[in-house]
């Protein structure tokens, strides 16, 4: 069975098994997936970044502690 982080934490109708990807090169993490949402951090090249969800140009996982979108370009899997 897999490791699931969120289980048991966060409520949800179902959990889904991250992918792991890397940042091809820095990027910023954002609270929405749009290039003007708040910034939560900087990503730097080559970080491991697990992604949940994957749409219209951007990418939604988590990486360093964080949660937040990341352009889909810049990953790669």
């Amino acid at each position: 069975m897999a490791d699931i982080a969120l289980a048991g934490t966060v409520i949800a109708s179902h959990y889904v098994e991250p992918l792991q990807c890397h940042l091809k090169h820095g990027a910023t993490l954002r609270a929405s997936p749009s290039e003007t949402g708040d910034a939560l951090g900087e990503l730097e090249p080559g970080a491991s970044v697990r992604i949940l969800d994957k749409r219209s140009g951007w990418a939604w996982g988590y990486a360093g502690g964080l949660v937040g979108y990341v352009p889909a370009a810049a990953l790669t899997a």
